[in-house]
């Protein structure tokens, strides 16, 4: 009975270690630094765009910026919150399919921490931009440029993302510091800020 003693009472405490809880790590509180200025919609329900012929749209969006509060550790009660922001563009008013619309998802959590989900085309994938600041430069479809001209207006720094797609739905996005979305070009047809 000796023998099966400590190979039994080490079953039983590897068997109860692995329930137990991790000691508790404090998680710095996050808050999106300047990189901000990329997505100024705070407050926005819709966006106008015109098109290449000069058609006005209107384009709705729905913003959610806001700080989260999570429990780190239930012992101490302690606390961190993350500011977060999340974006999502309407590109067709009539859902494709009877499904779903397609739409253009940015999220930023943290530094450097842009996230673009595109509308899919199937048989593609959507396209998918990760980590987009830090990424910049870095990525062949992730592209810095600085002075870029759209219709009429100049803006000083500018980040394309373009489609990976052979046939994309979305086929560049044009993302524009202290203006947001500045262009993008959906099914064929380029849209831009006035």
């Amino acid at each position: 009975m000796r023998k099966y003693l400590v190979p039994i009472l080490l079953m039983l405490f590897l068997f109860n270690s692995s329930w137990q809880c991790m000691e508790c790590v404090d998680w710095p509180s996050t808050q999106i630094d300047d990189s901000r200025n990329w997505l100024p919609l705070k407050g926005k329900t819709a966006i106008v765009y015109v098109t290449s012929n000069g058609t006005p749209h209107s384009i709705p969006i729905r913003v959610i910026d806001t700080t989260e509060r999570y429990e780190q550790c239930v012992s101490k009660g302690s606390y961190y919150s993350r500011e977060r922001i999340d974006i999502e563009i309407f590109l067709d008013s009539i859902p494709s399919g009877g499904k779903a619309y397609d739409r253009l998802s940015l999220s930023l959590g943290n530094v450097s921490n842009l996230i673009v989900v595109g509308p899919s085309a199937y048989p593609d994938p959507s396209d998918r931009w990760y980590y987009v600041f830090s990424n910049a430069g870095n990525h062949q479809n992730i592209i810095p440029l600085n002075n870029y001209r759209l219709n009429n207006t100049t803006y000083p720094q500018v980040i394309l993302l373009k489609s990976a797609n052979v046939n994309p739905l979305l086929d560049s996005i044009i993302l524009a510091r202290n203006y947001g979305i500045a262009g993008f070009k959906y099914k064929g047809v380029s849209y831009s800020l006035p």
